[in-house]
C-alpha cells in the first residue's frame, strides 16, 4: 500500500485516561503484525499522537484470537495514557491516519 488510509475511532476510557483501541487487518497491511515493536511520539503542541515502527521501540504490538481455537491473531494496538488525554482533550473521537510504519492519531 502506498496511499494513506484513515478512519475514525471512538474514544474510550480505561483507568481514568482516554483510550483507543486499534485492531486488525489495516494494521498489519500498515507494518504493524502481531511482534512488532514500535514507539509512541507525541506531539502534544500540534495536538498529535504518532505511532512509529521501530525495531528498538519499547512498545509491541499484542494479538487478539481471530476466533476461538483458530490459533490465528488480529493486530491489537491499545493506547490508553494522559498523552491522549492531552490530545484528545474530552473528543468523542480521533482521526487515525495510517501510513506505512506510521500510524498518526489527531483530534477529528
Amino acid at each position: 500500500m502506498s496511499e494513506q488510509d484513515h478512519t475514525y475511532y471512538t474514544v474510550g476510557e480505561n483507568r481514568g485516561a482516554a483510550r483507543v483501541y486499534l485492531q486488525g487487518l489495516t494494521l498489519e497491511q500498515r507494518g504493524f503484525a502481531v511482534g512488532t515493536r514500535y514507539r509512541r511520539e507525541p506531539d502534544l503542541q500540534n495536538k498529535v499522537i504518532r505511532l512509529i515502527a521501530d525495531p528498538n521501540g519499547k512498545l509491541k504490538v499484542v494479538g487478539k484470537e481471530k476466533a476461538k481455537g483458530a490459533n490465528e491473531y488480529w493486530p491489537v494496538i491499545d493506547v490508553n495514557n494522559k498523552e491522549l488525554e492531552a490530545v484528545t482533550e474530552g473528543a468523542a473521537e480521533v482521526r487515525v491516519d495510517f501510513d506505512d510504519g506510521v500510524i498518526t492519531m489527531s483530534v477529528a
